[in-house]
């Protein structure tokens, strides 16, 4: 009876069979993962106590190979990516990266309505600096009219991958 496929993030299967079946050390795989998933904003403990977690999780469950290192030698592992898991349908990652947009939009609007709600302020406290301002007003509303427009764009497409999806 064969062990069932195990359930990997997308970061983290890319950088395994990115490895291509070379050995590796859990800083390694630490630094790879950290440099694709920097744009996600995860902090750098929380990489480490996700690789901690799945690099015990994979090990038990015999999807990566320990290798034995010497006292001086950092432990090593080697992912064979033969057989192993399989990445998550296009669908499902298309989805991730989505949300990720999503997400990323929405933090960018909300930090450029506060933009503009502290132009409204400039400008009702000191009604001399308006004209100089209402540039940069102006800017930043256009600003916020484009990223509200790309996230009822993402929400559709959402909506729509997932009607699919499932």
């Amino acid at each position: 009876m064969t062990s069932p496929r195990p359930r990997i993030e997308s970061t983290l299967l890319r950088v395994l069979h990115s490895r291509d079946g070379s050995p590796f050390t859990h800083k390694e795989l630490v630094h790879a993962y950290r440099a694709l998933e920097e744009e996600h904003g995860r902090s750098a403990r929380a990489s480490l106590q996700f690789i901690n977690r799945n690099l015990a999780r994979l090990t038990k469950a015999g999807w990566l190979e320990v290798i034995k290192a010497t006292a001086k030698q950092p432990q090593l592992y080697r992912w064979e990516p033969a057989e192993q898991a399989e990445s998550p349908p296009a669908a499902v990652e298309a989805l991730t990266v989505l949300r990720q947009k999503l997400q990323h939009h929405r933090v960018e609007l909300l930090s450029t309505l506060g933009e503009t709600e502290a132009y409204d302020e400039i400008c009702a406290d000191l009604p001399q600096l308006q004209p100089s301002v209402q540039r940069q007003y102006d800017a930043a509303r256009d600003r916020s009219l484009k990223l509200l427009g790309r996230i009822r764009a993402l929400e559709t497409l959402i909506a729509t991958q997932s009607s699919s999806a499932a």
